[in-house]
């Protein structure tokens, strides 16, 4: 079974280093170049990974305008912004902290979920 290549779609501000590095390595789309924003869902197929900040979350109403998320990344502390309840119904996973090294972390994301 051959694994998809993460197509990251930036749900929320990001720092430009982190935003940087992912761009660098896998590609990242902002989601206000699409017409939406956190609270604003648009229809964006094709995504497989959401990238989020802990402050703006993502809410049901934009994971289902994403019909082929695997996967929710939250950079910052907390996930309260997020809708757990949703990902798990959906059999996504939700993980924070990919700062730190960001192209490790989502290569380690890509192994397990895609």
């Amino acid at each position: 079974m051959q694994k998809q290549t993460p197509r990251i779609l930036a749900i929320s501000m990001f720092p430009q280093d982190l935003k940087a590095a992912l761009d660098k390595k896998y590609g990242i789309t902002d989601y206000t170049t699409l017409g939406g924003a956190p609270g604003k869902p648009v229809p964006a197929a094709g995504y497989n990974i959401a990238a989020t900040m802990g402050v703006f979350g993502i809410d049901a109403a934009t994971m289902d305008a994403l019909p082929d998320l695997k996967l929710v990344a939250c950079n910052g502390a907390g996930l309260e912004k997020i809708d757990l309840v949703e990902a798990r119904t959906r059999e996504q996973e939700s993980r924070r902290d990919v700062h730190r090294d960001p192209p490790r972390s989502v290569e380690r994301l890509r192994q397990i979920f895609l």
